[in-house]
This record gives structure tokens, C-alpha cells and sequence, in this order.
């Protein structure tokens, strides 16, 4: 579920695979100019609370399926600068 939707700066979203939407955790993307030519982007993912006692693993999971996932981002982007 979209939780913020600010084009172009921000976009929210309750994230909750192999999990119910109760136990969902919640990730903010944000897009921040540091330059005329140079976006950064940070990324908060919270809530891991609503996870109770599974939370640390969920977390790990999650933080290695970043680490996979945003060098092919970064890749893309680099060959693809427009």
C-alpha cells in the first residue's frame, strides 16, 4: 500500500512480503538534488516493531535484499544517465 506519494521527491509504502499486512513494515523513499546533475536517494525502512520477536531476522533479510538489489539500480543508472 502506498503510503507517500510526492512526485518527485518522496514515495512511501507499507511493505510486507511472506508476511500479512498487520505485520507490515513501512519504507520511505526519498530523492534529494545535491547537485544540478547528481540525485541522492535514501531510503528509510521502519516499523520493524510490528515484526515482534522476528524482527532482527526480518531486518537482515531485508538489509541483504538491499545490498542485492541496488547495485543493479546503480549499474542501470550509470549506463544510462538520462
Amino acid at each position: 500500500m502506498i503510503t507517500v506519494w510526492e512526485p518527485p521527491r518522496r514515495l512511501g509504502y507499507r511493505w510486507h512480503l511472506r508476511s500479512t499486512p498487520d505485520r507490515a513494515t513501512d519504507v520511505l523513499v526519498s530523492f534529494v538534488e545535491v547537485a544540478a546533475d547528481q540525485t541522492r536517494i535514501d531510503i528509510e525502512h521502519a516499523s520493524w516493531e510490528r515484526l515482534g520477536d522476528d524482527a532482527s531476522a526480518w531486518r537482515d533479510r531485508n538489509d541483504a535484499g538491499w545490498a542485492g538489489l541496488l547495485p543493479h539500480f546503480v549499474d542501470h543508472l550509470e549506463r544510462n544517465p538520462t
